[in-house]
């Protein structure tokens, strides 16, 4: 099977608890074709591979994730009177972070509120989601028992903010609403975090941070560089091991970027970065769905089964994570260790869960009045400058007036002298000698 097929990747709530990750990689159908299955088992890490793990935390803290801060205000309001607003400048509208941006004056939001519109705000969903995967981490994994807890994203999309290190009791007493020291940010920048993370525990013998974010990332191509360098480092010995997991949080996450990052090809056999969407998650130890010790022999013996019950797999030891192939349209697959059989479906009715999402803009409503009031700048700007024109044309004909007039003047005084110089020749003396002669 060729290495470049294009895999997809199970949704969490689809994988059977038994399994961490399932990756599916088809190749284009023919009578050779045949489908790929990579899978881990699910488990926390055991025994040595268990110790030494520092943690941390991240929450993308940009414009695009003040829905999931509690933040955004939600109304049905009339398009026309919000038309009427905005050409009243009493609301602005925008993009930014590739966000709609609505900012209203009071008195405007008020009237609102008066005319019996209902407003209300979205539901903070980071809050509960922060607090189990601090109390999580430092728990069950650091060995501190504390997890570092950042935002990032902020301001300019390239600022962090360190909230601090919390344990599972700590955690609890979290108010999250997103960052106090930054506006939320106008883009979203990864890199900073990732960088944090990574200096801050530079000698930790093996660490795992999480990043929360809607999957809108804006530096993902300078991302995929730094992470082969990563991965060359760690491969080298000049780091110890890290992985880095993206959790997609919201109704509407780009699942496109954050496979993108998944199935990153560093060129070594080190994988850095996992992904998980959090509404899909079913416990969260699936956060270690890749964080497996592939040399961890799960059972002494085990086998695979296609859906028309041919054996595909034989395992003479059972290892933590594997790998097999099956016919290209085989719906499901059994493992059976010890007479137990655990079948999973690898089918799933959404064929678009890879593919980018449609950039959100603006209403039309408030596309066309914002070029309405484009339009009439235009007129504005447009006459201003007719009227300078005008005014111009005026002042060129009034200048060769005053300047004929000046010229005029200057002739006419030219004329007078040389009139005065003629007579006075004409009335000057004879010279003497003149007469002699």
């Amino acid at each position: 099977m060729q290495n470049n097929v294009k895999g997809f990747q199970m949704p969490s709530n689809l994988v059977e608890p038994e399994f961490g990750e399932i990756n599916i990689f088809r190749e284009p159908i023919s009578e050779s074709s045949q489908c790929r299955i990579a899978l881990t088992i699910a488990m926390e890490p055991q025994g040595k591979f268990a110790e030494g793990w520092r943690t941390g935390l991240a929450l993308d803290a940009s414009a695009s994730m003040k829905r999931a801060y509690g933040r955004k205000v939600e109304a049905r309001v009339d398009p026309h009177l919000l038309t009427d607003y905005i050409k009243q400048g009493r609301l602005k509208s925008y993009m930014e972070d590739g966000e709609p941006i609505r900012k209203i004056e009071r008195e405007a939001f008020a009237e609102i509120c008066d005319r019996g519109y209902a407003v209300n705000f979205t539901e903070n969903i980071l809050q509960p989601l922060v607090q189990d995967f601090t109390k999580y981490l430092a728990e069950n994994l650091d060995t501190t028992g504390k997890t570092t807890l950042i935002y990032w994203g902020c301001g300019k999309g390239e600022e962090i903010q360190v909230l601090g290190e919390f344990d599972a009791l700590g955690c609890q007493q979290l108010l999250i609403s997103g960052p106090a020291t930054f506006e939320l940010g106008k883009t979203t920048k990864l890199l900073p975090a990732i960088a944090y993370f990574i200096n801050k525990h530079n000698l930790t013998q093996q660490g795992i941070y999480i990043f929360l974010t809607d999957g809108r990332i804006d530096d993902l191509e300078q991302v995929k560089i730094f992470t082969k360098e990563l991965a060359l480092e760690i491969a080298v010995g000049k780091r110890n091991f890290l992985k880095l997991v993206l959790i997609g949080i919201g109704n509407d996450v780009d699942r496109y970027q954050l496979q993108e990052l998944d199935d990153l090809d560093s060129g070594l056999d080190i994988d850095i970065w996992d992904y998980k969407i959090a509404s899909e998650m079913t416990n969260l130890a699936q956060i270690f769905a890749e964080v497996v010790n592939e040399n961890q022999i799960i059972a002494e013996q085990a086998s695979i089964y296609d859906d028309a019950g041919n054996c595909v797999k034989f395992f003479n030891g059972l290892p933590a994570k594997l790998e097999f192939t099956m016919r290209h349209d085989s719906q499901w697959f059994e493992l059976d260790i010890l007479g137990k059989r655990i079948r999973q479906s690898v089918v799933t009715t959404d064929t678009n869960l890879t593919a980018p999402l449609p950039k959100k803009k603006l209403f039309d409503f408030e596309i066309n009045a914002l070029n309405a009031e484009q339009n009439q700048h235009i007129l504005d700007v447009q006459d201003q400058q007719v009227e300078d024109v005008s005014s111009n044309k005026w002042k060129f004909w009034a200048g060769i007036l005053v300047g004929a007039a000046f010229v005029g003047t200057l002739v006419a005084f030219a004329i007078l002298m040389q009139r005065s110089d003629s007579f006075k020749q004409q009335n000057q003396p004879v010279n003497k000698a003149s007469k002699i002669r």
